[in-house]
């Protein structure tokens, strides 16, 4: 995988045999990604699809709101934030295409 021309090894989680996420972290930009695929020894024909995606963490200036109840009410306890307060996540397909390895598909 590159990473504006330069060699960088992503993050990799998969389910052998059935998925595989590659990640990288890049700043903000204009950047261009590269990745190649080649049959190995364990697998030399393989089929399926591959699907780009575009996963960011964004934040934003946070507005006070204030709200006055006619009865007060005892606190109630806050489920886990998935990020870093004040962002939010937002998740973009690029793309998605037929992928053929080996076998001279």
């Amino acid at each position: 995988m590159t990473l504006d021309g330069a060699s960088v090894k992503p993050g990799v989680e998969s389910q052998r045999g059935m998925w595989a996420w590659y990640t990288l972290s890049v700043g903000p930009g204009q950047h261009t990604v590269s990745l190649a695929v080649a049959a190995g020894e364990s697998v030399r024909i393989w089929t399926g699809k591959a699907t780009g995606y575009y996963i960011c963490d964004q934040s934003l200036r946070p507005e006070s709101v204030s709200i006055e109840m006619k009865a007060s009410s005892a606190p109630r306890p806050m489920p886990p934030l998935p990020g870093a307060p004040g962002t939010f996540r937002v998740t973009t397909k690029l793309g998605e295409a037929d992928l053929s390895v080996g076998g001279g598909g």
